[in-house]
């Protein structure tokens, strides 16, 4: 049983040593509001995918993709550490944005803890992910629901606002964790892995976290430039490194990545701006590998890839197979 008059504040201890952060638990957050003549509901939401617990991790402090892939939300970072960020998220709610100011921090290097305050009612929730194997996890969500008084009618209400939420969260957030999923089977690793993540090392987004396979062998394809003029895009190879995106512009080939090497996402569908792809994860600006005259005799190599265009086809030679 927590002690209200220990719990209640965080008093100031004057040891002589430099201040110490605390992390309060969702717990004791939950035993204080409590102890305040707070009535609590709790309910629990899971999610199990082919993604590596990294992944689930990495998905939660990932600060970029806040304004980039979620729908229903604009995040206006107000402070952020290694493992804390504040934000004031503009929630939109029956298509109103409603602000919201969240806390969210790492208490663990499987869980999270944040909280805020809807109105008269709190908010406080505690993510914990476990790892079923080396390329599967399960991902458990509890949200505890605070009201007092009168207010308590409408908690079936806020329940039913809060699942929702979640099941479009949820939408928007696991094709990154699948995707990385998808990549780790094919021999992908990251070189954050083995380490806990932190919110502020994920706003950089120069680092190249991906690290690709070994290659053996090659293998070619080809396509008509009447081909690509009808369908304005030709994907070549797999959706990762052994792959291209060709786009013609002003009388050019651009040659793109499938695989944005930040993070892992997959460029097929990146919107295409100014000759430039922005990467669907993070906003990234993706330029091109190549640009390549369309005329007869073309003969280019860059990075692991020979493009050759030849009477209207172009044949693209790029990397295949894994090292043995």
């Amino acid at each position: 049983m927590l002690d209200s008059n220990r719990d209640s504040v965080l008093q100031p201890v004057d040891d002589g040593a430099a201040p110490k952060q605390r992390r309060t638990s969702a717990e004791a957050l939950l035993g204080q509001l409590r102890n305040s003549g707070y009535t609590v509901e709790t309910f629990t939401v899971t999610s199990t995918g082919d993604y590596a617990l990294a992944d689930a991790d990495w998905n939660y402090k990932d600060v970029p993709h806040l304004n980039t892939v979620h729908t229903k939300v604009r995040a206006i970072v107000a402070t952020l550490d290694d493992d804390l960020i504040t934000t004031v998220n503009l929630q939109k709610v029956g298509g109103i944005p409603f602000p919201l100011v969240v806390v969210n921090y790492a208490t663990s290097e499987r869980s999270q803890t944040y909280y805020t305050t809807m109105g008269p009612y709190i908010l406080v929730v505690y993510t914990e992910y476990e790892a079923l194997g080396p390329n599967r996890t399960t991902v458990t969500t509890t949200y505890n629901v605070a009201a007092a008084g009168f207010s308590r009618v409408a908690m079936p209400l806020i329940r039913r606002v809060i699942r929702g939420n979640y099941r479009t969260l949820m939408s928007e957030d696991l094709p990154m964790r699948d995707r990385r999923g998808v990549l780790r089977a094919r021999g992908f690793s990251f070189r954050s892995d083995g380490r806990v993540r932190t919110f502020s090392e994920t706003t950089n987004l120069r680092v190249k976290n991906v690290v690709t396979p070994s290659r053996t062998g090659t293998k070619t394809e080809s396509f008509s430039l009447d081909t690509l003029a009808e369908n304005g895009v030709q994907l070549v190879g797999t959706d990762d490194d052994c792959g291209l995106r060709i786009v013609e512009k002003d009388g050019e080939l651009l040659f793109f990545p499938r695989l944005c090497e930040h993070e892992g996402a997959s460029l097929d569908c990146a919107p295409l701006r100014q000759g430039r792809l922005s990467c669907p994860w993070h906003a990234k600006v993706i330029t091109p590998l190549a640009r390549v005259p369309i005329s007869d005799g073309q003969d280019v190599q860059f990075k692991g890839f020979g493009v050759r265009i030849e009477q209207n086809v172009v044949k693209v030679k790029m990397p295949a197979g894994l090292a043995s």
